[in-house]
Order: structure tokens, then C-alpha cells, then sequence
């Protein structure tokens, strides 16, 4: 950690909960606590100077490649191998994790890196283009190169202060501009006739 009064790092030890494996994510709630994801797998917390490190069969399998605390203070984690997952309440002593793979919906369980829009939609860079969770339904829309995304393979992303969403891919980086979604009310039922076993 680098104190700018003394222009000087501070490494921290075992003895202070760090686990001694290679970071390889992190986010910041709004009450300055830290989280950290590994490159080997596994969370853990900083807070009041102290790690202290998640233990849960729920945790997804692989590198935690990204971690996003959202407008309501959830914590969002991917993962390169077990898709992702988001914990309601970071803050609690005991944590629950919410599972989201290929098996809910996602296009796959590599996913690469996570961001949110101004609308509270949830965006995962996956190696097979982008899922967008939505704010008000859960559900999934996928994003792909038919839909303009420079390529499939998206590494990192990020929502601008103008609420323009970036996804940079191997194959180049592409603009999205959320816009609300409309909702259609289904159109009336007329019914002209019934039968039964064929007698009206």
C-alpha cells in the first residue's frame, strides 16, 4: 500500500491475513473496505487493516479475474472457469454467494471482466462476447460480433463518466450507449370460437 505522506510502500505479511498468493482483482465499497481476488482462486476482505480471507464452496472455480461492487453494494466476482458470482450483502460476517453460469443463462464461464451502466445493468466480457444482466428482470441478453462487437474475446471494460460503456476485445475496442429499455404490453386475446374433442 503506498502512503503518499511518506511517499513510501508497505507490504503486508501472513501474519496480517494476507494469503501470499498473486492478486489479480480488486474493489472498493463505499465504506472503504478492500476486496481481493487470486490468480490461484479464492476472495479476501481488508478492513480495519486486517485480511481476513472468504472461505465458501460457492466460490467459483479458476482466476478471479475481475471483482465490481454495484449502485446497491453488491459484490460481483468473474471468474476463468466458473462463471460468475454476487453477494447481496459484502458487509455480513457470513457471506451468500449467488451462482450465475452457463447453466442460468450465460453464453460462458470464462468471463473476463465486469462493469455496470447508469441503468444498474450488469455487463460480463466473457470469451464469448458480452451477457448483459438486466437491473429490473435478471434476464440475459447476449451481445456478439453480429451485433457490432469488434470481437468475441472481450478482456476489460469500463463505463465512462458520461455512462458510454468501452469493451476492449482482441480484435479492437467498441462503444456501447445504453439506452432504457422499452417495455410492450402484450397485445389483447380476442376469442372467435372454442371446441372440444371437436364439438363447439
Amino acid at each position: 500500500r503506498f502512503d503518499p505522506a511518506n511517499n513510501r510502500f508497505r507490504n503486508f505479511a501472513e501474519s496480517e491475513g494476507f494469503p501470499g498468493k498473486i492478486v489479480s482483482s480488486f474493489a472498493e465499497q463505499r465504506d472503504g473496505t478492500l476486496w481481493f481476488g487470486f490468480y490461484e482462486g479464492g476472495l479476501a476482505r481488508f478492513k480495519n487493516n486486517q485480511f481476513s480471507t472468504v472461505s465458501s464452496v460457492d466460490l467459483p472455480g479458476g482466476v478471479i479475474t475481475d471483482l465490481l461492487i454495484d449502485h446497491a453494494d453488491r459484490l460481483w466476482m468473474s471468474s476463468s472457469g466458473g462463471g460468475v458470482r454476487f453477494v447481496e450483502n459484502p458487509g455480513a460476517d457470513s457471506l451468500n454467494f449467488t451462482r450465475l453460469t452457463t447453466g442460468e443463462g450465460l453464453s460462458s464461464n470464462n468471463v473476463r471482466t465486469l462493469t455496470e451502466d447508469k441503468l444498474g445493468n450488469i455487463y460480463l466480457g466473457s470469451v464469448r462476447g458480452i451477457d448483459r444482466i438486466s437491473a429490473s428482470t435478471r434476464a440475459i441478453k447476449h451481445f456478439s460480433v453480429a451485433d457490432g462487437l469488434a470481437g468475441d474475446f472481450v478482456v476489460d471494460s469500463h463505463c465512462d463518466r458520461n455512462g458510454v460503456l468501452w469493451f476492449a476485445t482482441t480484435n479492437g475496442v467498441s462503444r456501447l450507449v445504453p439506452a432504457v429499455e422499452e417495455s410492450y404490453a402484450p397485445p389483447p386475446i380476442r376469442l372467435g370460437g372454442l371446441r372440444i374433442a371437436g364439438v363447439s
